[in-house]
Parts: C-alpha cells; structure tokens; sequence
C-alpha cells in the first residue's frame, strides 16, 4: 500500500501543471433547463441525460459527434452580455460569479455540433447548449496531462467508476483501477 501511494504522490508532482483547465475531463448530462424558446421538449430532452461528454487535449466528443485537434477558446461574459447572447440570466442556470467562462471549441475552426460550447456554472457543473436547450452537465471526472510529458492522472467523483483506461490510455497497459471514490488500486495481487 506503501507503493501505490508513493506511486500516487510522484505521479501528482510530476504530472501537476501551474493551472488546471477547468473543462477537461468527463461530464455527464443531468437536467435540461428551457429558459427561451427550443426546438426540443423535456420529453426528448431527457434521451440525452447520463450521455457523456469527454474534453482532453486531443478530444472532444459527446454522443455522435466527435473532434480530433480541438482548438479551445474561452471568453467571460458578464451576465448583461450573456443574457445578449443566450436569453438566459445567471440566477436561472445557477451560475456563480459577476462572470461566467464560456469554451468554444473549434475543429479546427467553428465546430458545431452537440458539446462544441461548455458554460461553467461553479467548479463541477455547466451547461451544454443544443436546439435552445440548456443541458446541465455535471463533472464526473477530471483528466490533468503535462504538456509534452505524456503523463495523466485522472481523479473520479464518488458518482462514477472507471478504468484507467477511459481516462488516460497511454497509462492503461498497467494493472491499476480507480475505484469510485477515486482511490487508486493494483488489481495483480
């Protein structure tokens, strides 16, 4: 047990970076908000929730759509300017702050499709628009990479179980599993 914290402790240090991005990692569909007009009812609506959407540095994809290279672009917006742009106000979406941080993501420029923009709402929720529909989205995991090291560690939530592998392949080739309350455990006993 010694190791595998020690292995755990190395794997933090040496694979941290100086500012986490917020927006990686794995999000899964939870409710769907209609502050506007939408294309789409609650009852189509609710065939999207517990779908995943998945950002690393690589890849984006949620449900059929998918992006290779993604190039990502974040902009804050005050709730005035949101409001312009969405028809939404903060208090509706349960958005914290005077600002909010919206990521688009380009393939490699307007990509649009289902996941293309990420509204954070706090630290481990945000919303996913499509058809005037707000999918809230819910933080599952989060995926840390050091550029240029190939090194990842991902970190669950008690909501979900995963492999090593849905996280970080290039780490999969060893025994390990992340439990779901993202303790880390060799299965080659």
């Amino acid at each position: 047990m010694r190791y595998i914290t020690l292995l755990l402790m190395f794997l933090l240090f040496s694979c941290s970076t100086p500012e986490a991005k917020w927006y990686l990692g794995v999000w899964q569909v939870s409710d769907a908000k209609f502050p506007g007009i939408s294309a789409m009812g609650m009852d189509e609506a609710t065939v999207w929730f517990g779908s995943e959407a998945s950002y690393t540095e690589t890849k984006v994809s949620f449900r059929d759509e998918s992006c290779d290279n993604p190039k990502f672009t974040i902009t804050s917006l005050t709730e005035d300017e949101f409001y312009s742009t969405y028809r939404a106000r903060f208090k509706t979406l349960g958005i914290e702050g005077e600002l909010v941080e919206i990521l688009n993501v380009g393939c490699p420029s307007d990509w649009i499709a289902p996941g293309a923009t990420l509204i954070k709402a706090n630290n481990n929720s945000g919303y996913t628009l499509w058809d005037g529909v707000f999918f809230k989205v819910d933080k599952i995991s989060s995926c840390l990479a050091a550029a240029g090291r190939g090194c990842f560690l991902c970190v669950f939530s008690f909501k979900a179980q995963r492999t090593v592998e849905h996280c970080a392949p290039s780490i999969a080739r060893y025994p390990s599993h992340i439990d779901s309350l993202g303790a880390f455990h060799s299965i080659d006993n």
